[in-house]
């Protein structure tokens, strides 16, 4: 083969994959536009309405968090309801997020130094703000740490868009307790039925928003993303 054909050969070649890779994005921006945009759009319209509803008739949330060497808090309300959405035009990630609060300090003691340690740390990673001190023996050895600390515990909602697979992303934090949970759901299954179960969900009145099973790739595939959700929230952070 000559230069020119052999040349000739490769830009054929490369021209394919563009023309693939063009038909691939107008395709996923067409998934996008008719079903991902329109799914994120309602559930961020459901979540103005349903925050509204909630902060007018003071509806409260049951919440129940386990603290290291004390035990169950439960006394908590919730506080600062807040929807926010990276764009309405190109929407891709909606949040909504609120605070538990105890309406007053909360004492306590644990008994023991590496307990007491433990529900140090435990306080300090979910940036609660607290004081403490000390109980020692007759012989100044550490006993147990006594506690007064103002609960303000961060819980949120994540809803992702999945241009690659016309799925919804969803991940919840601190929600059934200490930790976050995912699962995806398919774009075109955000109707009025699906917000419903979001409702009551939110509620905390049933769960059957999560009850289908996700496959192992469906897993990997979060995982992912909310990895990478994770890693630009520290960008900003660091910002």
């Amino acid at each position: 083969m000559d230069i020119l054909g052999e040349l000739r050969a490769k830009a054929e070649q490369e021209q394919q994959r563009l023309d693939e890779e063009q038909a691939r994005q107008e395709r996923l921006e067409r998934q996008y536009k008719e079903q991902i945009r329109p799914a994120l759009l309602s559930i961020m319209t459901y979540l103005d309405e349903f925050v509204s509803h909630i902060t007018l008739v003071g509806q409260e949330v049951p919440h129940r968090f386990e603290v290291p060497g004390y035990g169950p808090i439960t006394d908590l309300e919730t506080r600062e309801h807040a929807v926010t959405a990276d764009s309405r035009q190109r929407i891709t990630k909606v949040l909504y997020s609120y605070r538990c609060v105890s309406p007053v300090p909360v004492s306590f003691r644990v008994a023991g130094k590496e307990v007491g340690v433990e529900c140090q740390e435990w306080l300090a990673g979910l940036q609660q703000k607290f004081i403490d001190w000390s109980l020692r023996n007759a012989r100044d050895e550490v006993i147990g740490i006594n506690f007064e600390v103002e609960f303000a515990i961060p819980v949120s909602f994540r809803f992702l868009a999945d241009r690659e697979n016309g799925r919804i992303l969803v991940s919840f934090t601190n929600f059934r307790g200490i930790g976050t949970e995912r699962f995806p759901v398919s774009a075109d299954r955000v109707d009025q039925d699906w917000l419903n179960k979001l409702g009551a969900f939110l509620l905390k009145r049933n769960d059957d928003l999560v009850k289908l099973p996700v496959e192992e790739d469906d897993r990997a595939r979060i995982q992912s993303m909310v990895r990478q959700e994770e890693m630009a929230r520290n960008l900003e952070l660091l910002e």
